[in-house]
């Protein structure tokens, strides 16, 4: 074997074997890459014909071994992406199907986060930016695909259906996702996008609800569209819960609300009822649709002593917007996740008396 030829492998073993004393935490990515390339390199060469190792190489034209460009680690935190919004695994955080589409999100990508507060639950809430695009399809990619613009319909067996999309009629009938149906609030008359995964197309979510409203006043500021409510006459009847009663009121003090003036979010079945019960109580209440945005929730918000959000008919992004609004201008707010009278009327006693 040429000499040179000799020179260059030991130069290579020594690159080796200096790789391994120098590998650290913080270098673990670029030694990876290193490793592989030499790996490849290494395949080449014992492909090459026996001719390369003997005489081949010009003693004039050394061969040299470059070492490969260290590689940057990727900013921000890796989003994987599932049929309705995202996950930060590094951080145990979901990503908001409304902040995938803003940013135009894919599976893979980089994101940068900001904490911006914390979840009455205690969770703390972020503020998403892209900080890098995936450069190419990861290895643990999954095919997502989507039906946009279907419309809810009413099942005769009960719950919802879609049978059309924007791309025309459906080779089936769909039934909604019950759980989809009643976390996003979704009624009879919705257009919603559902999503599915190629590999297993049955199992169908819907990842978006789009909301539709006429313009605000001109006194009030436009409602963003994803924060639009939709119209009350398609609320969802509200069933009685044995453990939710509509009792009388018999233990709560007659002027227990007195002077008091109460904000109810959600349920417009029952609005009429609540607001009978708050004024026994010598209370006055103000009602909300649980889609509401922001500038009415705010508006609503100001002009009264205490906010009971109803968990089953409130929209997430609702919640969260009423709960950090009634923070802000210092109204005290709770969170009721049952629907009859006595545990709303409850419910309002036990946050303002």
């Amino acid at each position: 074997m040429d000499a040179h030829m000799t020179d260059w492998l030991d130069g290579l073993h020594q690159r080796l074997m200096d790789q391994v004393p120098a590998l650290t935490l913080e270098n673990l990515g670029v030694v990876a890459e290193a490793l592989r390339h030499t790996a490849l390199l290494l395949t080449a060469l014992a492909e090459m014909p026996a001719g390369f190792w003997h005489g081949a190489v010009s003693p004039a034209a050394p061969l040299t071994l470059t070492a490969p460009a260290p590689t940057r680690p990727p900013a921000g935190h890796r989003m994987v992406r599932r049929l309705r919004g995202g996950y930060l695994p590094a951080l145990g955080v979901s990503v908001p199907e409304a902040a995938v589409r803003r940013l135009e999100l894919a599976h893979g990508d980089y994101l940068a986060t900001e904490a911006i507060g914390t979840f009455p639950d205690g969770r703390r809430k972020y503020r998403f930016q892209l900080a890098e695009r995936s450069p190419e399809p990861p290895a643990d990619f999954r095919e997502r695909g989507e039906l946009t613009m279907a419309i809810a319909e009413v099942r005769e067996q009960g719950g919802l259906m879609v049978r059309r999309s924007a791309d025309g009629p459906l080779p089936a009938r769909i039934t909604l996702n019950a759980e989809d149906v009643q976390h996003l609030n979704i009624a009879a008359g919705d257009v919603v996008d559902l999503a599915y995964w190629a590999d297993d197309p049955n199992d169908v979510r819907v990842c978006w609800v789009h909301r539709t409203r006429e313009a605000e006043s001109a006194q009030t500021a436009p409602i963003p569209r994803s924060r639009e409510a939709r119209p009350a006459a398609r609320r969802p009847v509200v069933n009685r819960d044995a453990e939710d009663d509509d009792g009388p009121l018999d233990d709560v003090a007659a002027d227990a609300l007195a002077g008091k003036r109460v904000l109810v979010v959600g349920c417009e079945p029952k609005r009429r009822e609540y607001e009978a019960a708050i004024r026994r109580l010598g209370g006055e209440m103000e009602w909300v649709e649980g889609t509401e945005g922001q500038v009415r929730l705010e508006a609503a918000i100001r002009r009264v002593d205490g906010v009971v959000l109803l968990t089953r008919f409130i929209r997430h992004q609702s919640f969260w917007d009423a709960t950090a609004l009634a923070k802000g201008h210092g109204v005290k707010v709770v969170a009721c996740p049952k629907l009859g009278i006595r545990s709303v009327s409850r419910a309002a006693v036990e946050l303002l008396a």
